[in-house]
């Protein structure tokens, strides 16, 4: 990573996955995150973009909801979910070298309207 200015970390195993293999699930979604993040503190990199999840939302306690919802999470993804932005928010006011987006997001794909518009969304949140 030495002279890079941002990160986009996206890796995660998928729901269904994680359910199947929380092990799995710890190993990749939060010690992964863990490496992504040490790796930008260790280089000096400027602004980290980390891809969350609605899950860690869960079921709706009030609607619509906001990014104020409280976590309802019922499940190991979005367990390892709430565990990264944790992670991120913690490395951040320990070091405060960088600048950190969370995206929380439901499963986006481009292959639709809406995809294109949060991948349009993603890219202009990081220039």
């Amino acid at each position: 990573m030495e002279g890079i200015d941002g990160v986009v970390h996206l890796a995660a195993m998928w729901l269904l996955h994680c359910k199947d293999y929380p092990r799995t699930a710890f190993d990749v979604n939060m010690a992964g995150t863990f490496n992504v993040l040490e790796a930008c503190v260790q280089n000096g990199v400027k602004r980290l973009v980390y891809s969350s999840s609605a899950s860690v939302y869960g079921d709706a306690v009030e609607v619509p909801m906001t990014e104020a919802h409280p976590f309802n999470n019922r499940n190991s993804y979005g367990a390892t979910k709430i565990a990264g932005e944790a992670m991120c928010r913690a490395l951040h006011d320990r070091y405060g070298k960088s600048e950190t987006i969370h995206l929380t997001h439901e499963t986006l794909s481009s292959q639709n309207d809406i995809g294109k518009l949060a991948d349009a969304k993603i890219v202009n949140s990081i220039n």
